[in-house]
């Protein structure tokens, strides 16, 4: 079944003018094994790794406007984007401490993907995952368990976005290039 469904999203993707699979690599682990810490899997089939998802995890009005309470760890949504991406607004259902875990890849070439909580109202970066401001390596994907985390405390009835950015190997904002987003939230 999850196979199933996974064909059917590349497919989906594909013919919204993909030209290659989100995690396209070139094999580096046998096909039964898993990639970083067990999202994302080796397909023989598809050449390329690609993410495992619970269909059963997508929760309903993830992909506009949606009130905000799991606990757990709960998919939100995936797009292409291009240079940068803001979310619909999401409202807390709950105070607590808000976390965005964050995948990406490029379809080739590395960079980095930023990303910002940001308050909906006011426009105020209320937390920021910027890894080449961290210091990390560039890459051409992010695909393990938890993605790149993001985290702020909220107050039930905040309105906050998410923010998504490209950043070249140097740092510089890229508007003209392209990368897949997947993203996933807890409230605890």
């Amino acid at each position: 079944m999850r196979k199933r469904f996974l064909a059917m999203l590349m497919a989906v993707a594909m013919c919204m003018g993909m030209t290659t699979a989100a995690f396209a690599a070139a094999p580096t682990l046998a096909d039964e094994e898993t990639f970083g810490s067990g999202v994302a899997v080796w397909d023989e089939e598809e050449q390329a790794y690609v993410a495992e998802i619970d269909a059963s995890a997508m929760p309903l009005g993830a992909d506009g406007n949606a009130t905000w309470s799991s606990s757990n760890y709960t998919y939100v949504g995936e797009f292409e984007m291009l240079g940068n991406n803001l979310t619909p607004v999401k409202t807390m259902g709950k105070s607590g401490r808000l976390m965005i875990y964050t995948f990406f890849s490029f379809k080739s070439g590395t960079g980095y993907v930023v990303t910002q909580i940001k308050n909906a109202s006011t426009g105020k970066v209320l937390a920021e995952n910027n890894r080449y401001a961290n210091g990390h390596s560039p890459t051409q994907w992010q695909v393990d368990k938890h993605g790149d985390t993001v985290e702020t405390n909220v107050t039930k009835g905040q309105k906050v976005q998410i923010f998504f950015r490209i950043l070249s190997d140097t740092g510089r904002f890229q508007a003209s290039r392209t990368c897949f987003i997947r993203y996933y939230y807890s409230l605890t």
